[in-house]
């Protein structure tokens, strides 16, 4: 019996896993092995090298020799000669130290990789093929790499993927495969056991996917999230060329304030949407909007969910909490593990929160609303100030407001602050990376055709030509350049009647921007005429993000400090009972079934601290510890 059986066995456990999008667990925080070759012309000075870390904040690096496999074909144009050499420049760590352009095309072998990948828009797919539409013909007579496309539905993929691991006939490529084993934490076998090749042993083939760590300073967090270990890369995934967020955010109505301003009605030194940053100008606007312009009876200026915020930190960010009601979040104060909804700050922002309600700035239905389709009917119907939305949402509703109101504006909403210049110490962190963010990416078959050339093909795609192509996708076709020489969207993408959005759309015209390999551009989704005003709230957005690129002080390391499996199996023996105690306990002071007194939330700490939580702190105080010794 092949030993790929023994994995089906883990297979059965994992339902859902595209949906679920797993997080990669790691069985120990690492900074490990870069880059190096023997033979490579290596220079502690090269040009533009970055500098080693002050011994503070020095990552401990084990650079070994590197003698990349025997290139197949002389006539592949790889980042490495066929005598082994390297191409370009490594510094003292054996890191590239600047973008490497590849010579075109790779290879001439007319060898055929296949390519497994499940596809979210598989109706969009040519019936003849993919390797016949016009972005995959355009990559194969750029490149010189031909791909055979294996495309499969949202639900087939599975049972796909489960059938070429059980006949071990993997194809050279697998996208999301990594996805599929990150839940029952064997991902590393998919490489001991000889399914996956290590990307690792073919870093020299890879230098701008690993050149990505020096573009970060050697941020700690990216390096935990490319290596699974000390010894191993599994896959490579997608990157944002410029850090802008990409998931949902607050809205407010831009039309509203304009007809504030127009009145003179804003507080001091606020004209328009993006001067609210405090919380006084908030409330000050809060209250305008409902004595002002709301219309719709049952609205209310500032939407919250049944979780509380619509997004943790979404307004209390400013405050160094949440209150996202679903369960506390992790926070790391001065090194020591705590939990939002646990200290006073929880409290002062609960206190906030309970006035608010009071003075009805949140609808007195807040607690109903589980999806935000609940609040539609108000939304589109001048009822509600405040909203939530990612960049790309914005202009459908819009849209779906501007039936009663032609002049409905949506624009970002900073997370606001206790003064104009108050220093976050607690905010989701808009990283300028968003490797492995959903366990994506490309893996290799470790007896694939050609390792070094799939791997090479795939580190292309983070290349400057690769990066912009990726994006943009094929010219005239997908964009075209306007008057100044800026490139547009065309009249096929926007007028396009597939019924999928614009981003959708693209998947299978340009690079599958959370799925596969590439440098994106985030602004090419909104390069077309008004598009520029939706990226412009993701600068808004960005600008807090971007003085916290690699986190806040008080912020949880995520992607790097995590439970091993005798610490999780313990969470979760007294988890559940503690959040359903919070669920259950927290919500009186919300409702007005208990008066929110500093005494009465003390009872509340205490009970929710003697019904797991004190134990839950102290466990992952214990899983902080090691990630704060080893980085």
């Amino acid at each position: 019996m092949k030993r790929a059986l023994v994995f089906l066995l883990a297979l059965s456990m994992v339902l859902g896993l595209f949906a679920a999008c797993t997080p990669t667990e790691q069985t120990s925080p690492t900074q490990t092995a870069a880059p190096t070759a023997s033979t490579a012309p290596a220079s502690t000075s090269a040009p533009g090298a970055t500098e080693a870390p002050d011994d503070d904040n020095a990552i401990s690096y084990d650079p070994g020799d590197i003698e990349p496999p025997e290139m197949p074909y002389d006539t592949d144009d790889l980042a490495v000669n066929p005598d082994g050499t390297l191409r370009y420049e490594i510094d003292e760590l054996s890191l590239p130290v600047d973008w490497y352009d590849y010579t075109l095309p790779l290879t001439t072998s007319n060898e055929t990789l296949d390519y497994w990948a499940p596809n979210f828009v598989i109706q969009l797919v040519s019936a003849e093929g993919a390797a016949t539409m016009p972005y995959q013909s355009m990559l194969r007579d750029t490149t010189g790499v031909n791909i055979n496309y294996e495309y499969f539905g949202y639900m087939d993929a599975q049972t796909s993927y489960q059938t070429m691991i059980a006949s071990d006939d993997l194809a050279d490529i697998i996208g999301w495969g990594v996805t599929y084993w990150i839940a029952t934490g064997i991902e590393s076998n998919m490489i001991d056991e000889g399914f996956y090749a290590n990307i690792a042993d073919y870093r020299a083939y890879a230098p701008n996917f690993f050149y990505q760590v020096n573009r970060y300073d050697r941020d700690p967090e990216l390096i935990s999230a490319i290596w699974l270990n000390d010894e191993m890369v599994t896959n490579m995934g997608p990157y944002r060329e410029v850090s802008t967020p990409q998931d949902a955010a607050m809205t407010i109505r831009g039309d509203w304030v304009d007809t504030l301003d127009q009145k003179g009605l804003l507080p001091a030194g606020v004209h328009k949407s993006e001067d609210i940053r405090t919380y006084e100008q908030l409330e000050a606007v809060m209250g305008l909007f409902q004595s002002e312009t709301i219309k719709d009876e049952q609205g209310f200026p500032l939407l919250f969910m049944g979780s509380g915020e619509p997004w943790p930190t979404a307004i209390f960010g400013g405050m160094d909490t949440a209150m996202y009601l679903s369960a506390p979040m992790t926070k790391v104060i001065n090194g020591k593990v705590t939990f939002t909804m646990l200290e006073d700050v929880d409290f002062e922002a609960a206190t906030v929160m309970v006035d608010w309600l009071d003075k009805g700035y949140i609808g007195s239905e807040w607690a109903s609303y589980a999806v935000s389709t609940d609040v539609y009917p108000i939304l589109f119907n001048e009822g509600i100030g405040i909203y939530y939305s990612d960049a790309s949402g914005i202009s459908t509703i819009e849209q779906s407001c501007q039936i009663v109101n032609p002049n409905a504006r949506w624009e970002a909403l900073r997370t606001p602050a206790r003064t104009e210049n108050y220093d976050f110490k607690y905010q989701r962190s808009a990283k300028p990376y968003v490797y492995n963010q959903f366990g994506s990416g490309w893996s290799f078959n470790a007896k694939g055709k050609n390792v070094p050339l799939a791997i090479s093909y795939s580190d292309w795609f983070y290349s400057d030509d690769g990066a912009f192509i990726g994006s943009w996708g094929v010219e005239g076709l997908t964009y075209e350049y306007d008057a100044n020489g800026t490139p547009q969207r065309t009249e096929f993408v926007m007028n396009q009647e597939s019924g999928f959005s614009l981003g959708m759309f693209l998947w299978v015209y340009t690079q599958f921007w959370f799925a596969e390999p590439t440098r994106y551009y985030a602004a090419s989704l909104y390069a077309y005429p008004g598009g520029d005003r939706y990226f412009h709230n993701m600068e808004i957005w960005a600008e807090e993000y971007h003085a916290y690129r690699f986190g806040v002080d008080y912020d949880w390391p995520s992607s790097t400090a995590k439970p091993n499996k005798d610490q999780q199996d313990e969470v979760d023996t007294y988890l559940l009972d503690a959040n359903t105690w919070f669920a259950e306990n927290v919500m009186l002071f919300f409702d007005g079934s208990k008066e929110l007194t500093k005494p009465n939330w003390d009872a509340y700490v205490s009970g929710l601290k003697e019904i797991g939580y004190e134990r839950y702190t102290l466990v992952m105080q214990n899983v902080y510890d090691a990630y704060a010794a080893n980085r």
